[in-house]
């Protein structure tokens, strides 16, 4: 089971870190580390005095990540589209060079 945690082939939404599943399993009687919550673990526990402004970098610094990511995909899927094109444009010189012959 640890090595799974560890090559993070388990879902941690479903039943937490490699420490929660030791403390339920009775291994551990606290946890050892500081718990790193998820976004998902953020939206659901009760709303706490100082949490939503970490919360808030946490989602400003998530959309710049997706906005780069959005931009290399629609950078990426135009270069494909060119190519495509290209490649259409080439087939048909080629079509009328063999139909000149």
């Amino acid at each position: 089971m640890e090595r799974a945690f560890a090559a993070g082939c388990v879902d941690k939404i479903i039943a937490g870190d490699w420490e929660d599943v030791q403390i339920k399993l009775g291994v551990l009687e606290a946890r050892k580390t500081e718990r790193k919550y998820s976004l998902w673990d953020r939206l659901l526990k009760d709303d706490e005095v100082g949490d939503h402004e970490e919360w808030i970098a946490d989602n400003d610094s998530l959309a710049e990540s997706s906005q780069k990511n959005r931009k290399k995909r629609d950078a990426e899927k135009a270069r494909m589209k060119n190519r495509r094109a290209m490649a259409k444009k080439s087939r048909r010189l080629n079509r009328k060079k063999k139909n000149k012959k």
